[in-house]
């Protein structure tokens, strides 16, 4: 018998302009924004609203990839991109939202971003081939890890030097795994760092929160299923508001 193949897949879009783009520093809830304007509006409204539910937690089960571009410049609260274009990732395990999110993307002539027009000028499909139960893989945009004291509200951001960050991401992606496949994972998941240290640690600043997440390279061990659910869910928590997109490298 054929052994099945598995392949994740992300879109990549490429936005251009005539002029540069000005973004705040901390955009996230900018692009969060930009997709769910431009998902069908059902879709969006269900996705924002209720999401995916696992043990009265909802999960949204999609993520994107921080702006890749010249920067033409950067201070303390702003950053711009030269023209001609940048590029973003974007990637869900739900095929019918991939298509959704492209199909309305493509029907627009002009998009608004941050209150100045874009044009879609590319679309393209990465297709990434699951050949062994062994991966490595960078961040596109990086990984947030918390865990929240019992009676408390606080999150206490975790690192990739304490175990407990590891175990997270594992417990996180054996739920999405759940929701996507509508059964429980029953083999083993390893998660180990490659190249994680204090360079690949980032700030970053949502809708007036400060987040503490994680770049750097991981390898991670699992059934080919599991690792397909890795690379289009996402690591860790907050994916939806563009944490955690991961892509696969070759080796």
């Amino acid at each position: 018998m054929t052994e099945r193949a598995y392949k994740s897949y992300k879109l990549k879009f490429k936005f251009s302009f005539d002029q540069p783009l000005s973004l705040p520093k901390y955009y996230n809830s900018v692009l969060q924004g930009f997709f769910y304007k431009n998902m069908d509006p059902i879709l969006a409204s269900i996705l924002h609203e209720v999401g995916f539910v696992y043990n009265h937690r909802r999960f949204k089960l999609f993520t994107f990839s921080k702006i890749f571009g010249k920067i033409k410049e950067k201070n303390e609260n702003n950053i711009l991109f030269h023209p001609p274009d940048v590029h973003v990732y974007f990637s869900t395990p739900i095929t019918t939202h991939m298509k959704s999110i492209a199909m309305s993307l493509l029907k627009k002539e002009r998009l608004l971003m941050h209150k100045q027009y874009v044009f879609l000028s590319e679309v393209e499909v990465l297709e990434e081939e699951i050949e062994s139960e062994e991966i490595t893989v960078v961040c596109l945009s990086p990984i947030v890890v918390y865990r929240t004291p019992e009676g408390s509200r606080r999150h206490i951001y975790l690192s990739p030097f304490e175990e407990q960050f590891y175990a997270m991401l594992k417990s996180n992606l054996m739920k999405k795994y759940e929701l996507v496949y509508g059964k429980r994972y029953t083999g083993e998941i390893e998660i180990v760092p490659v190249d994680a240290n204090g360079i690949h640690k980032k700030k970053i600043v949502f809708k007036g929160t400060l987040i503490i997440a994680w770049e750097g390279l991981f390898k991670i061990k699992a059934k080919r299923d599991m690792l397909k659910v890795g690379l289009e869910c996402g690591l860790g928590v907050k994916n939806s508001a563009g944490f955690g997109c991961i892509v696969k490298i070759r080796e």
